[in-house]
């Protein structure tokens, strides 16, 4: 599969618990691309901003 077909998430979830279950679970689908993982919206706006897909 092309880096083009892949589905970007970007997860925003403070409870580290349900994150880190979230990331367990899109680890089993090849179609899936997580590239951003915050705690909580400041973190992600801080991430999007140096985020560059390819």
């Amino acid at each position: 599969m092309q880096h083009t077909d892949l589905i970007r998430i970007a997860l925003v979830e403070d409870n580290t618990v349900n994150r880190n279950s979230f990331i367990q679970k899109i680890a089993h689908f090849n179609d899936l691309d997580l590239v951003i993982n915050a705690k909580h919206g400041h973190e992600f706006w801080k991430r999007l901003k140096i985020y560059r897909p390819i």
